[in-house]
């Protein structure tokens, strides 16, 4: 199943399955902590537990998730949306031209399709 990485800079990402969609959010986020450490001059292999759980809980709170969305989520959000048929098939070919693992601009009418689209959250994807 394909899946579609909305990252906080309002960028998309689209992944081919849970495993890698799951490793993607995990160094998309080890990314942000290695960032934040260096940020106060820290090194990341000296760092405690507390220090991790500490860093990570100010990052959760200055910073927007990741938010997935399965590709049957988005499929069905589009055809509930009301737009012409010509839109709807417009905007469908632009998911599918979406390369792969390569992270794009979020252009303001697929923004506006995921603001209406179910998401699909982290402990899901673990949970499975």
């Amino acid at each position: 199943m394909n899946y579609l990485l909305l990252l906080p800079d309002y960028q998309i990402v689209r992944l081919d399955s849970e495993e890698i969609t799951k490793r993607y959010i995990a160094e998309y986020y080890i990314q942000d902590l290695e960032s934040h450490a260096e940020e106060r001059d820290l090194n990341i292999g000296e760092l405690t537990a507390k220090n991790v759980e500490d860093m990570c809980t100010t990052l959760g709170a200055t910073d927007d998730a990741c938010k997935i969305y399965s590709w049957e989520n988005i499929l069905k959000a589009l055809e509930d949306k009301s737009l012409g048929q010509e839109e709807k098939i417009s905007l469908h070919n632009f998911l599918l031209d979406i390369p792969m693992e390569k992270r794009i601009k979020c252009p303001g009418d697929l923004g506006d399709l995921l603001s209406m689209t179910e998401e699909t959250y982290h402990d899901e994807l673990l949970i499975k």
